[in-house]
């Protein structure tokens, strides 16, 4: 989720509110999910609240725009356990290494999030990502997915990381991600994980990037 400070609804135009949003997204999906990412997010508020009121851990990451505020990652803290968290030197990502409670052979995934730049630097910023993926996968992890605004289509995102490391974007057309009409946000998952739906919300209008969704797979 993009949650963009400078175009939000009235709704969730303050720390409590913006809390208070972001949850009602999460409860409006069947199935709650288990790893969320969230973009310019202007403050930390956030993540003492998901810590304190609901089932999630989380950590903020600065994202290096100048007003830009930070990436969030939330995970359920019931079926997973964190390792550590990477706070990238470009700012532009960040990850958790994620241990499964719930498997006799818990699998370590790596959650990154994104907010890539929309100018010239983009394709730099993108191979610090798969640099910084290459890594998490020498030193153990088992799985990597990756979500957020990519600040690309989805074909200009596959020529990065499909050809380089065999990602598979979730999101494959050119359906809009933004009220804008925009496909710019994704979520990328490696060979390890088979994506079997996704869904952009476009009935939740209380940001101007829609809430992207997808239910994964991984092989044992």
């Amino acid at each position: 989720m993009n949650l963009d400070h400078t175009t939000r609804s009235k709704k969730v135009n303050t720390q409590e509110k913006l809390f208070d949003g972001v949850v009602s997204v999460f409860d409006s999906f069947k199935t709650t999910p288990d790893i969320v990412s969230l973009v310019e997010v202007s403050g930390q508020t956030i993540v003492a609240r998901l810590r304190e009121d609901t089932d999630y851990n989380a950590v903020a990451i600065k994202n290096g725009y100048r007003s830009g505020g930070y990436n969030v990652i939330a995970w359920d803290h019931g079926l997973y356990e964190s390792c550590h968290y990477n706070d990238s030197a470009c700012g532009r990502y960040g990850s958790v290494v994620l241990t499964e409670r719930t498997r006799e052979q818990p699998l370590t995934i790596c959650h990154v999030a994104v907010h890539l730049p929309t100018k010239g630097s983009w394709e730099k910023s993108a191979k610090l990502v798969l640099k910084h993926v290459e890594d998490v996968k020498r030193e153990g992890a088992d799985a990597v997915t990756i979500a957020g605004d990519f600040n690309k289509c989805p074909a200009s995102v596959a020529e990065i990381f499909a050809e380089d490391l065999g990602f598979v974007s979730v999101i494959p057309s050119t359906r809009p991600t933004t009220k804008k009409g925009n496909c710019i946000d994704n979520i990328i998952v490696d060979d390890r994980a088979t994506a079997c739906t996704y869904k952009v919300r476009n009935d939740i209008g209380l940001f101007s990037h829609f809430p992207v969704s997808t239910t994964v797979y991984y092989e044992k």
